[in-house]
């Protein structure tokens, strides 16, 4: 695992009360023009094969109007399924975008309305399928077990220095 830029203590704690668990903290201003590529906060590792699916269980409490958290493939071009905090509410939707020095190229695919967990909690995993050749998909669950499929099929495109990668 890597850090998309270099690594702050703010961003994270590993959650004593929850063993065995990251906690990752939303973190505001840290892109240019609202750019992903320029979002620091990314933790990261390479593809682990020509072919894999990657799951996580996300716990989302939001606190403000843009927090987000979800699963991207990162590269020159991104993709990315979160939960996100709008004006209206709470929604998990797929998204892509592309470099851009000075904009956000970065456009909403499809999104749906998220159900709480709890109280102020919403609890999903979301998964990305890469098949072979690098096309990728991503899907959702609230039970971890039936995933729903969101949004196009993307295609992930190497980072500067080196290949894709997928995380958080």
């Amino acid at each position: 695992w890597q850090w998309h830029a270099n690594p702050n203590p703010a961003w994270y704690s590993l959650d004593k009360a929850r063993p065995g668990h990251v906690r990752l903290y939303a973190y505001r201003n840290m892109t240019q023009s609202g750019n992903f590529y320029f979002v620091g906060n990314l933790l990261l590792q390479k593809f682990s094969a020509p072919a894999f699916s990657a799951v996580t269980r996300i716990d989302f409490r939001p606190a403000a109007v843009g927090d987000k958290s979800g699963l991207v493939v990162m590269g020159q071009e991104w993709g990315y399924l979160a939960l996100y905090k709008t004006s209206d509410g709470v929604r998990i939707g797929a998204f892509k975008g592309r470099y851009e020095q000075y904009d956000d190229a970065t456009e909403e695919l499809a999104s749906v309305p998220a159900q709480l967990s709890s109280d102020d909690l919403y609890t999903y995993h979301l998964k990305v399928t890469v098949e072979q050749g690098g096309s990728y998909h991503f899907s959702y669950s609230l039970d971890g077990i039936e995933f729903e499929p969101i949004g196009d099929s993307l295609q992930a495109k190497a980072g500067v220095w080196i290949g894709a990668k997928v995380g958080l």
